[in-house]
């Protein structure tokens, strides 16, 4: 009975003692591309779109899981390539580019002289597991027109767009992240269209 229970406490710490490997780390990258063709007329204006600042945990490449109220995780393993604030600011500056509503569209680092200037925060971008698992997107915008003598603020509106995610894998994020980008892209568009003239 001695060397029975001998090989299994042997056995068992042999097991606790085996090095656990780590999930595979993951990194995605937002890809929201305008597909449709531009409008018929430009206003002829430049746009500058800012760079999107965020606020922490949302300035950090991890995916942020909502889990409760007031409980917020975040993964160690699963995330964006770079932190989605650059990202969405690189997306919305080729969606504007490509939809055709202004003359030009530049980043903060051009030179030229510009009309209007888009500015905002990246508000929110989180998997809420708290029932269907779904991703939510939040951006704050201003679009500011500088063409009088004082800066005049066209609009200044939250956007909020939401995709379901199933399975909750690191994929099905993504994917979810994507696609409500590009449901928000499209509405910031119409937001501009209405009152960029």
């Amino acid at each position: 009975m001695k060397p029975l229970a001998l090989l299994l406490s042997i056995l068992l710490l042999a097991a606790c003692s085996t090095p656990r490997t780590p999930p595979q780390e993951t990194h995605y990258l937002l890809t929201a591309a305008r597909a449709r063709a531009p409008v018929a007329t430009s206003n002829g204006l430049t746009l500058r779109v800012m760079p999107l600042r965020a606020p922490a945990p949302f300035d950090d490449s991890h995916f942020v899981y909502r889990e409760t109220a007031q409980r917020f995780v975040i993964d160690p393993y699963r995330g964006f390539l770079t932190p989605p604030d650059r990202q969405i600011t690189q997306r919305l500056r080729e969606w504007l580019a490509a939809s055709g509503l202004y003359g030009h569209v530049v980043d903060n680092t051009a030179d030229s002289p510009v009309a209007q200037r888009l500015e905002g925060e990246l508000l929110e971008l989180t998997v809420d597991r708290r029932d269907s698992p779904v991703v939510l997107l939040r951006l704050r915008l201003r679009l500011v027109d500088l063409r009088a003598s004082e800066p005049a603020i066209v609009f200044d509106q939250i956007f909020s767009a939401s995709r379901p995610v199933s399975p909750l894998t690191a994929d099905a994020i993504a994917a979810a992240a994507d696609q409500a980008l590009a449901a928000m892209l499209d509405e910031i568009e119409s937001t501009i269209a209405q009152g960029s003239r």
